[in-house]
């Protein structure tokens, strides 16, 4: 994450992955992406309506191209998130909880996996 690569008109926001696996399972992306939701809301705020997000996938077969799609309602719930990381900053933990779906915690992250989920196998 950091800059979006392509705004274009009828794609709306573009962003270029590659796979070694393959193609993207499309509907976890349309789910449980935050990308996308950030980045809209940072183009959009203040806007009604949904707004286009577009993944252009390359893997071995060729370019895969699907897009997500984010309005008012996901960015209330960035909203609330935001505001949960918030209180966990100001509550001054000396650990915050882990999220077993990062990509640090899968075992082809070998240094970060004895960490996460790889510390209790």
């Amino acid at each position: 994450n950091g800059t979006i690569d392509l705004i274009d008109s009828r794609l709306g926001l573009v962003d270029w992955k590659t796979s070694g696996r393959g193609t993207y399972d499309t509907w976890e992306y349309d789910r449980w992406a935050v990308q996308p939701t950030v980045y809209s809301w940072a183009m959009h705020s203040g806007t009604t309506g949904k707004h286009p997000f577009t993944y252009c996938v390359m893997h071995k077969e060729g370019v895969q191209q699907f897009t997500v799609w984010r309005d008012n309602s996901d960015w209330e719930w960035l909203r609330q998130r935001a505001i949960g990381y918030a209180r966990l900053i100001e509550a001054g933990l000396p650990e915050w909880p882990l999220h077993d779906n990062h990509a640090l915690c899968s075992a082809k992250w070998r240094p970060a996996w004895s960490t996460c989920k790889g510390a209790h196998f």
